[in-house]
């Protein structure tokens, strides 16, 4: 990939508007810009964060669920 060399005068202009500012202030201003912008696709996200965030206990419980509607299928296919 192209490296590109940096814009002094982007820098200095990107300072001289931050000059004297909080940056915390700076970063919820940001923030409240973002939450109107439309992110991600459809519903594929959610599934990645409650992994993430329930660890193993979430795919055990996944994998519960799939055993269970495995099973009646199994029983019917037996007689």
């Amino acid at each position: 990939g192209g490296v590109e060399e940096p814009n002094e005068d982007a820098i200095t202009a990107l300072l001289g508007d931050l000059d004297g500012k909080d940056v915390n202030e700076i970063l919820a201003d940001g923030m409240d810009k973002l939450k109107d912008v439309p992110m991600g696709g459809g519903g594929g996200g959610g599934g990645g964060g409650a992994a993430a965030a329930g660890g193993d206990a979430a795919a055990e419980e996944e994998e519960e669920e799939e055993e269970e509607e495995e099973a009646p299928a199994m029983a019917t296919d037996m007689f």
